[in-house]
């Protein structure tokens, strides 16, 4: 794994790197024969394991060098970035509706049941209580506020 960099081409030594986390994860995994059974792999892939570990470790190198070269972005940079792409930064709008369950009782009417939620709609208007109230005193599926 080559870096084309302005100097030149750029190959990272990361030898004890590689030592180092594949010993890690060997410890981690409770020692070698563990660590190639939780994979489904036999010894014999233990080079391509290095190879693996080599590459990814290169490739962290590599993105932390083009980080650490970069500028911070300016104030005005970070605005256009946001009024330019809101849709991707901004939460939307939820809306999250509740209400007042009432099933007629047998041989209740229509009217009554209304009546008794038109007076229940007067006094949430009139600030009396707070929805969330009113909904676990009169409705008939009072869970979570109404």
């Amino acid at each position: 794994f080559f870096f084309q960099a302005e100097d030149g081409i750029r190959d990272y030594d990361v030898a004890e790197e590689v030592q180092k986390t594949y010993s890690d994860l060997i410890e981690k995994a409770g020692g070698k024969d563990k660590f190639f059974e939780e994979r489904g792999l036999d010894k014999s892939s233990e080079d391509e394991v290095l190879k693996d570990i080599k590459l990814q470790t290169k490739i962290r190198r590599l993105v932390s060098e083009i980080q650490d070269s970069a500028d911070a972005p300016t104030f005005e940079e970070i605005e256009d970035y946001y009024q330019g792409s809101k849709e991707k930064v901004v939460i939307p709008e939820m809306v999250r509706a509740s209400h007042i369950v009432k099933h007629l009782a047998p041989g209740e009417e229509n009217d009554e049941a209304y009546e008794e939620l038109q007076g229940v709609l007067e006094r949430i208007k009139n600030g009396e209580k707070d929805f969330a109230e009113f909904a676990a005193e009169y409705s008939e599926c009072p869970d979570q506020g109404g």
